[in-house]
């Protein structure tokens, strides 16, 4: 679309990409999904564990998961629990979202504009 918007970032090996729509990110501050996954276990998320991001749709998640899983079979036991990390903290961001969105009086992005 015309108003979206087109960006380019370096990212390093263990960076985390969190991708969404606007139904994440109109409902959500940045801080807020930052603190969810602050309490991220390090541990659980070193650099060789990592998927490529979490994403609203569920079912976009799962066909992430299963292609990182098919790609990755030779680290399937050490990112499986980190995929399972990251899949329960992008629950909880989409837990967030549509507590925001079903809240008239919540503080959001969307409602800040």
């Amino acid at each position: 679309p015309s108003d979206g918007a087109v960006t380019t970032i370096k990212i390093r090996r263990g960076d985390l990409v969190v991708c969404g729509s606007d139904g994440i990110f109109d409902n959500v501050f940045d801080e807020d999904i930052i603190n969810i996954l602050k309490t991220l276990d390090s541990n659980d998320l070193s650099p060789d564990k990592r998927l490529l991001g979490l994403v609203e749709d569920e079912a976009a998640y799962e066909h992430i998961l299963t292609h990182h899983r098919r790609s990755a079979s030779a680290r399937a036991s050490a990112g499986s629990h980190a995929q399972q990390v990251l899949k329960e903290a992008g629950k909880e961001i989409v837990r967030l979202s549509t507590s925001n969105t079903n809240d008239p009086r919540a503080n959001t992005p969307f409602a800040a504009k």
